[in-house]
């Protein structure tokens, strides 16, 4: 019995040393906090931005009321184009051409014009959304240095339409497909509303709940919850 019981705890230890990787895993933990942003929230809920997007918006519709007008005109020349064929006037009278070169001339303009005023609408816009995110960078390092956060990435808590391929395929591909207690987003908000004096602030949840629109649980629903990571150094 004894020469069995020797040997059996001859095996055992050489199984420890041979086979340490599960000890040393269950050992093994991340020391580097992470969290997660919703930054197309922050966008839909940033008070200046909504604000600028607002003008870009009325510059737009007074833009298209003015090409609306010029189109107008360009139509009349076209119907008076027209009414020649029913009074008999002949096309190559100097009349005729005269109103047909500037009438294709008003129509070459205002395309020329609307492909330009298009391209500086997208300018802008695409200004806009850079500076805000500029912003957005900005806070979430200051964020992330003073909590210690080593690595905050970029989720989405929207909900996956079944009915719709678009928002499947998009679901599917997130980067973060789960995470708890760790989403920054109203933090982050409150920051850039906070800096940039708005009194329109985001709308604060009951804090120590878990979201319903967290990527990779049972549920979802409409917005992301606070974040409970590491306290302020």
């Amino acid at each position: 019995m004894k020469t069995i019981s020797r040997t059996a705890t001859a095996v055992v230890g050489l199984m420890l040393v041979v086979s340490p990787a599960p000890f040393c895993f269950a050992q093994t933990k991340s020391t580097t906090p992470v969290a997660v942003v919703d930054i197309g929230y922050i966008f839909k809920n940033h008070a200046r931005f909504k604000q600028m997007m607002e003008v870009m918006k009325q510059e737009v519709k007074a833009s298209d009321e003015q090409f609306r007008a010029r189109g107008k005109d360009i139509e009349s020349r076209v119907q008076r184009l027209e009414s020649y064929k029913t009074d008999g006037t002949d096309y190559n009278s100097t009349d005729y051409k005269r109103l047909e070169a500037e009438t294709a001339r008003l129509h070459a303009q205002i395309q020329a014009d609307m492909a330009l005023k298009r391209k500086d609408f997208l300018q802008k816009e695409a200004l806009v959304f850079y500076n805000i995110y500029q912003e957005i960078q900005r806070e979430v390092k200051a964020f992330a240095d003073n909590h210690g956060v080593g690595l905050v990435l970029h989720f989405s808590a929207d909900e996956m339409d079944s009915s719709n391929r678009a928002s499947v395929m998009q679901g599917v591909s997130r980067p973060v497909v789960y995470q708890r207690n760790l989403n920054i987003t109203y933090d982050i908000l409150d920051r850039l509303q906070r800096a940039a004096g708005s009194q329109r602030t985001a709308r604060t949840p009951t804090r120590g709940t878990t979201s319903r629109t967290q990527p990779g649980t049972a549920g979802t629903g409409a917005g992301p919850s606070r974040s409970r990571i590491l306290p302020r150094r």
